[in-house]
């Protein structure tokens, strides 16, 4: 079992659940902040990713919804990661995150905990979580730059699967399978238009495995 470290100051909780785009959250509504060290690597690279519009919002793109998410692993099965709709703030703080206790893609569930939701992309950055004991950090954005050079070949892009699903969530895991993509530490998701998912072993290589192609 993995050892639940310590991640906020203590809280009261209101379990509740909901569905959003066909996945289910069970959702422990809380009083509590996240400790700020936490997440303090995600704050260092989310105002630069903001200035190439890879996350924010855009009222004449994605039907106006925020877009990008950013996430940090806590130990083996837990990770932090930004809340859904947050992208468009131009400044967030401990409240704008959540933990994911639990995800089961094969199942269409997560469990998390914090004062919003979890970004209904929590299973896949799960699944690249669950691949690779290595990575500690993925990103996810969207830029019509980079889906350009996966449409041309020059970064490898996923078969076309449902984002948000246990089937995009499989398609994920059977490229980490039979691919180099974990090598590549990026991937252009064949399923979600212009999503690009970026990771490392640090935030830094996360982060720079995307200005690389700037």
């Amino acid at each position: 079992m993995a050892k639940r470290i310590q991640t906020s100051i203590p809280w009261q909780t209101n379990l509740e659940t909901r569905v959003n785009n066909n996945v289910t959250f069970i959702q422990e509504r809380t009083t509590a902040h996240l400790l700020p060290a936490l997440i303090s690597e995600l704050q260092r690279w989310r105002p630069a990713l903001r200035r190439l519009k890879l996350i924010g919002q855009d009222a004449s793109k994605y039907e106006g919804l925020a877009y990008g998410n950013l996430s940090q692993r806590l130990n083996k099965n837990e990770f932090v990661i930004t809340g859904s709709q947050t992208s468009g703030l131009e400044n967030v703080t401990e409240k704008h995150f959540v933990i994911v206790r639990e995800c089961k893609p094969r199942e269409n569930y997560v469990r998390s905990e914090g004062i919003i939701s979890a970004s209904c992309e929590s299973m896949t950055h799960a699944t690249i979580y669950a691949t690779d004991s290595s990575i500690k950090f993925v990103f996810h954005v969207h830029s019509p730059h980079l889906w350009k050079l996966a449409l041309a070949g020059n970064i490898f892009m996923t078969r076309n699967a449902r984002y948000s699903s246990p089937d995009g969530a499989a398609e994920v895991a059977r490229c980490f399978r039979e691919t180099n993509v974990g090598k590549e530490r990026i991937f252009a998701m064949g399923g979600h238009l212009e999503g690009i998912m970026s990771f490392g072993e640090t935030a830094d290589e996360a982060g720079e495995r995307l200005l690389h192609y700037f």
